[in-house]
């Protein structure tokens, strides 16, 4: 079978130059210098070139990725990496976390989920802060049973975000409502004491109104600091 002539065609960033004498591992295409427009020379069989799965010497790859960097501010940045785990949480079976979020139903909008310059744009527009700590700046679904969108998401700290948990247990009284690591805080308590008293069998108003002499309760017996005996 005759080689296809294909001197001097184009071909996305190759031009091909003159056959080598050389047939591809299957025997059935001819293998081609090509001149690349970069200025180098390179390899390429006749269906790598007809079919554009070899595009260039191997510069374009390398320019694609140069203008995501510069794109992105770098694709090592924070805010890409976050871009990163938000989607593949939820298209990825594979991941630990998947089970609670593309599991579950959760899907990044169409916007953000092909364009990382969108996503990035809402950000810088909307709190996100590369200078601060990444406990004090992240990413948190307002309603989560809803979807990462512009609508349904903020930026805030880890505090607020294990907050707005759908599994944190939330206590009523006085006429306000919170959780419980939030009613620590408010009453001054070591993190997880309104916890312990209330798996210990404490009515709420109890363990939120009870100061730290724990003593008399038989089930719940702690330390000046609030610890367990």
């Amino acid at each position: 079978m005759a080689t296809l002539d294909l001197t001097g065609q184009r071909f996305h960033k190759l031009t091909a130059l003159y056959p080598t004498g050389k047939k591809s591992e299957h025997g059935s295409n001819a293998i081609w210098v090509c001149l690349c427009d970069c200025g180098k020379y390179t390899e390429a069989n006749t269906g790598q070139l007809r079919c554009g799965t070899k595009k260039s010497c191997g510069c374009a790859k390398a320019e694609h990725a140069s203008s995501l960097n510069r794109t992105h501010g770098g694709r090592n940045d924070r805010l890409y990496l976050v871009w990163m785990d938000m989607r593949r949480r939820c298209r990825d079976t594979k991941d630990r976390n998947y089970k609670n979020y593309g599991g579950r139903g959760i899907s990044v909008c169409s916007e953000w989920d092909a364009h990382y310059e969108l996503f990035k744009e809402w950000a810088l527009s909307n709190g996100y802060d590369e200078t601060a700590k990444k406990s004090k700046c992240t990413l948190d679904r307002i309603n989560v049973d809803g979807n990462y969108c512009q609508e349904n998401c903020r930026w805030v700290d880890v505090i607020t975000q294990c907050n707005n948990k759908r599994n944190n247990r939330r206590i009523t009284y006085g006429g306000e409502t919170h959780t419980m690591a939030e009613w620590d805080r408010a009453r001054g308590f070591p993190k997880n004491t309104i916890y312990k008293r209330i798996s210990a069998g404490w009515t709420a108003e109890k363990a939120i109104t009870k100061h730290l002499d724990y003593t008399h309760h038989p089930k719940m017996r702690m330390d000046t600091n609030g610890k367990p005996l």
